[in-house]
C-alpha cells in the first residue's frame, strides 16, 4: 500500500467516525427535542384543565 492509498484510507476513517459522532449528536438532540415538546403538550393539558376547574368554582349557577 502506497503512502496516498494510506492518508486517503485514515482520511475516509475519519470522515466515517466524524459523519457517526454527528449523526450520533443529531439523534440525541431529536430525541431531547421529543422529550422537551411532549412535555410542553403535557404542561398545557394541565393548565388546560386548571383553568377548567377554576371556572367550574366560580360558576355559582352550575347545576
Amino acid at each position: 500500500m502506497s503512502l496516498a492509498s494510506l492518508t486517503i484510507s485514515k482520511a475516509v476513517d475519519i470522515k466515517y467516525v466524524t459523519v457517526n459522532c454527528q449523526t450520533k449528536k443529531l439523534v440525541d438532540l431529536e430525541k431531547q427535542a421529543r422529550r422537551l415538546n411532549q412535555n410542553l403538550v403535557a404542561s398545557k393539558l394541565q393548565a388546560s384543565v386548571k383553568m377548567s376547574q377554576r371556572v367550574d368554582q366560580r360558576n355559582h349557577h352550575k347545576p
